[in-house]
């Protein structure tokens, strides 16, 4: 049916082409780091999201994976002293 190759297409595009010219745009003005950066913290978005638009149920295991991925992106980010020789 022409609906499927409708809704195909929109997934295509929606689901692969937009996200991946967004990350290309994203490693271009951030930088590999920064990017990547930013990258670890989607799973988060997204889980915040499902619970606060879909009332997705994320338990304790599920809050605690988002605090662990916060945490890991925010010790990423942090500036680095240098070393003393």
């Amino acid at each position: 049916p022409l609906a499927v190759v409708g809704y195909a297409l929109a997934l295509g595009v929606f689901a692969t082409v937009i996200p991946v010219l967004l990350a290309a745009l994203a490693l271009e003005r951030l930088g590999a780091a920064r990017a990547a950066i930013a990258g670890s913290v989607a799973p988060v978005v997204t889980a915040l999201l499902a619970w606060f638009l879909a009332g997705e149920y994320l338990g304790v295991m599920g809050w605690l994976g988002c605090a662990t991925t916060m945490t890991g992106a925010v010790i990423a980010a942090a500036p680095r002293q240098a070393k003393r020789a």
